[in-house]
């Protein structure tokens, strides 16, 4: 999404803080109650995420 300048940045390795985290996430659930307060399922693939972040976040800017 960003080039491969900005995905060369990328460390490719466990922080265990992240995984802390993410082994928290519950496993299954229904996201029923989640659609009907508004949220979406906009973000399909993780390409989707990062350009919605780069949009809302970065105001579409990155540094390359």
């Amino acid at each position: 999404v960003a080039g491969e300048k900005v995905a060369a940045r990328i460390k490719r390795e466990p922080d265990p803080f992240i995984v802390g985290i993410v082994g928290g996430w519950p496993r299954n659930f229904n996201a029923k109650r989640s659609l009907e307060l508004g949220f979406t399922t906009a973000e399909k693939t993780f390409d989707d995420i990062i350009r919605i972040h780069i949009e809302d976040e970065l105001g579409g800017n990155f540094v390359a």
